[in-house]
C-alpha cells in the first residue's frame, strides 16, 4: 500500500519546523538567563550562550564544532550557571 509514502517536500517542511522550534527554545532559554544575570550583556556573550545552550539541549555528535565544544562544555555550562 502507498499509505506510508511521504509527500514530496513534507520531510523538508517538517525539518524546518523542528529547526524553528529548537531556535525558539534556545532563544527563550537565553532570554531567561540574560534577565537573571541582571547586568548588561554583550552581543558576543549572547552568541556564546546561544552555542552553549543549543549544544546542551540538542547535542550534535559528528559535527566538528560540537566535538570542539564538548572538550570545554564543563567550563561553558558552569559559566552559564553563574
Amino acid at each position: 500500500m502507498a499509505d506510508n509514502i511521504v509527500p514530496p517536500g513534507l520531510a523538508e517542511a517538517l525539518q524546518h519546523l523542528i529547526d524553528a522550534t529548537r531556535d525558539v527554545s534556545v532563544t527563550t532559554n537565553i532570554s531567561a538567563i540574560v534577565v537573571a544575570m541582571n547586568r548588561p550583556v554583550s552581543v558576543a556573550e549572547v552568541l556564546e550562550m546561544q552555542r552553549d545552550v543549543r549544544f546542551a539541549l540538542y547535542p550534535a555528535p559528528g559535527f566538528r564544532v560540537y566535538t570542539e565544544w564538548e572538550k570545554s562544555k564543563g567550563a561553558a555550562l558552569t559559566k552559564l550557571r553563574t
